[in-house]
């Protein structure tokens, strides 16, 4: 019985990590179709380009250290990174075809995209997956400063409780079938998500009092 309640456990929390995020994905990119919402091109780009290295990354070092599991097993242990890699070309399409897509590109914008390039060429020439995937980890705790700035300086909150949320549920759930595969980079991601959602929101809740 141990293994049956262990594996419910990894693909259930998967599952609603997936669930949870399709519904939040697919409904901000209808939201920027309809122009309800207008993000920035540039925002999202750079999150679709770094969530792309992560997960080929983190493939490439789990197939090398341990094959007999196979690719499409990784993509439940690191649910997280697999839905985001979806959601983020979804959105990045999205804004790209819509009618009034914001493709300004700032100094910030330049210097991330700029350093996930120089990941991107560092990983390919040394295949070193594992310090490529832990360092492209990195650009993606820095994206969030221009937001976590944002909620800091402003007078009232400008973010959704409800999105956020859920979020911040869907990656706290995607932990569980890290943690039970003992993949310490799927780890590293989740908990990324985790951390950054959570003082997200504690800054949402500064700014609407």
């Amino acid at each position: 019985m141990e293994p049956i309640t262990r594996e419910f456990w990894r693909r259930g929390a998967a599952f609603l990590t997936v669930s949870l995020m399709s519904v939040m994905y697919v409904r901000y990119a209808w939201l920027t179709a309809t122009g309800d919402i207008q993000p920035r091109l540039a925002t999202w780009l750079l999150s679709a380009i770094a969530v792309s290295i992560s997960m080929a990354s983190y493939l490439s070092h789990r197939l090398e250290t341990d094959p007999g599991r196979g690719k499409m097993d990784g993509f439940i242990t690191n649910a997280q990174n697999s839905i985001d890699l979806l959601g983020t070309w979804l959105i990045s399409a999205a804004i790209f075809f819509s009618a009034r897509a914001d493709a300004y590109f700032n100094g910030f914008d330049l210097v991330c995209i700029g350093a996930a390039v120089a990941i991107l060429v560092f990983w390919r020439l040394n295949r070193k997956h594992a310090a490529a995937n832990l360092a492209i980890q990195i650009i993606m705790v820095v994206a969030y400063f221009p937001t976590f700035y944002v909620l800091w300086s402003a007078g009232q909150n400008t973010e959704s409780f409800v999105t956020w949320g859920m979020t911040w549920i869907a990656a706290a759930a995607s932990v569980v079938p890290a943690v039970l595969d003992k993949d310490k980079l799927a780890v590293v991601y989740s908990g990324r998500a985790v951390l950054l959602v959570t003082l997200l929101l504690l800054l949402m809740l500064r700014a609407a009092w």
